[in-house]
């Protein structure tokens, strides 16, 4: 594996509290969605491109997760050449395209839509140039 035991641990870490909700209530409401998501891709990027399979899909619920609570049409502008945002395009799209698992690909896909629909129209428009 490319990554380290401690990206590992905090990526499972925020898998189960914010992926599967386990004492969500505990952690401070200080941070937005939108923060939390930036600063959790380092972790969901390792998750999605590992070849466990367990790790993988869990690095596709989190993203899912952080994803669905944030608002459609909540990003405009240059969000859409957000770094770390781009980062989660090319693991999820291998996730999509070549896992073998159908339920991996279809809430990946999921996930790609609800990434798309976080963004405006404008800031739609140029995610989409930097897809093609």
């Amino acid at each position: 594996e490319d990554f380290n035991n401690l990206d590992l641990s905090i990526g499972v870490y925020l898998y189960l509290v914010l992926g599967e909700n386990i004492c969500v209530e505990d952690l401070a409401s200080v941070y937005s969605h939108v923060h939390v998501l930036r600063s959790s891709c380092t972790y969901i990027t390792h998750m999605l491109t590992s070849q466990l399979d367990s790790v993988n899909f869990k690095g596709v619920i989190l993203l899912h997760s952080l994803l669905a609570r944030i608002p459609p049409a909540w990003l405009n502008g240059d969000s859409s050449s957000d770094p770390q945002l781009i980062s989660l395009i090319q693991p999820l799209a291998k996730v999509i395209v070549h896992h073998n698992l159908a339920e991996h690909r279809n809430t990946g896909f999921k996930c790609y839509e609800l990434l798309v629909d976080i963004f405006d129209a404008e800031a739609r428009l140029d995610l989409y140039r930097y897809l093609f």
